[in-house]
């Protein structure tokens, strides 16, 4: 059995959606594939459990019988913080025994590291910790915008660095570099690439900038701020690609929400004329604000283009502020967001390599 930590350089970099293409793959080789999240972040109710939400969807994806626990065996809360603060506790073993058992029978164990490189090291439960405990290599997963990455990237790598010395075993497997803009990767290819390896780094992998990745559906949204559908509910799975703020004159905001493709307008619920240019502009989605039904003839004609209104107890800002998290999260949810990472992974990560160095 061969198992692998996925870790980010920064938080919404893309890490579980790595994991999730990785063993979508794997499984299509015909491999038996695990999922492992040693330390579980966003939870959820689920069947009146408190359960993280890769942890869920991972088991669905890969048809895993171990139970949720047994695969995040360990929730990050504020008490569990201040218990091991007092030194109450060890959760090392908890950890090695639910591995254990979920890399049972498995040919593959694909370990969801936790938030970024440096969450859980108050726990000793770090991605670099965890990796050492369960004698894993570690990829590293990092958001390419700019040459400037390179300080983070090799900071980090210098962290392992002294944890390989201090074990006398290798435990990076490589980089991959993850949203990479059409104007970069011939930067990245020629340059970044290149003077990695003579750092003794090897890269993985760059997947490139996906626009069915970076968006959320409708459902996403009325989950995420609790909202009440009014219209075209069958719309559901809509994409949402952008959010924009309809606080404007109605004379220049039906250019404004134009200039975008799949985007949702946020709104107030009284501004019937901002609401008005927002369903005239063809918009995914219509956000209202504020708790404050929408008139009869805004309704009539939203039903008319079946473009989904939704209506939400938050202020605008508040909504924004959500809606923006809610991007930068990049869940892994629907048929289409799946396939789209398992054929990103496919064509841009060399598989034949990442097994080599396992």
């Amino acid at each position: 059995m061969k198992s692998v930590l996925v870790s980010s350089i920064q938080a919404h970099s893309g890490k579980s959606a790595l994991c999730f293409g990785l063993g979508l793959n794997y499984r299509e080789m015909g491999l038996k594939v695990g999922y492992f999240k040693p330390l579980g972040i966003k939870v959820l109710g689920f069947r009146g459990a408190m359960v993280d939400e890769d942890a869920e969807q991972a088991k669905a994806a890969f048809g895993l019988k171990e139970s949720l626990e047994e695969i995040t065996p360990v929730m990050i809360s504020p008490e569990l913080y201040l218990r091991m603060l007092s030194g109450k506790g060890k959760l090392s073993g908890r950890v090695s025994k639910s591995f254990a058992k979920v890399s049972k029978g498995k040919d593959i164990v694909l370990i969801d590291g936790v938030g970024d490189f440096r969450a859980g090291r108050l726990l000793d439960l770090s991605d670099v910790d965890t990796a050492v405990m369960l004698k894993s290599k570690i990829i590293l997963i990092s958001l390419y915008d700019s040459i400037y990455v390179l300080d983070e990237i090799l900071s980090t790598v210098d962290v392992i660095r002294r944890y390989e010395k201090k074990s006398g075993r290798r435990i990076l497997a490589g980089i991959v570099f993850n949203n990479v803009p059409s104007s970069g990767m011939d930067e990245l290819k020629s340059t970044v690439i290149p003077f990695l390896k003579k750092k003794g780094i090897e890269v993985l992998g760059a997947i490139p900038r996906d626009k069915i990745l970076r968006s959320v559906r409708v459902k996403d949204i009325v989950e995420e701020v609790s909202g009440e559908v009014l219209t075209a509910k069958e719309r559901g799975g809509t994409a949402i690609e952008s959010f924009l703020v309809g606080a404007m004159s109605p004379t220049h905001a039906i250019k404004y929400f134009r200039r975008r493709s799949n985007v949702a307008v946020i709104t107030g619920g009284d501004r019937s004329d901002m609401q008005l240019a927002a369903l005239e502009a063809r918009v995914n989605c219509l956000i209202l604000t504020g708790s404050l039904m929408p008139s009869a003839p805004i309704l009539a004609r939203a039903d008319e283009l079946k473009i989904p209104l939704v209506l939400v107890k938050d202020d605008t800002i508040s909504a924004v502020e959500k809606m923006e998290a809610l991007l930068r999260r990049l869940q892994v949810k629907g048929d289409v967001k799946i396939n789209a990472i398992k054929s990103l992974i496919k064509d841009n990560l060399d598989l034949e390599r990442l097994d080599e160095v396992m």
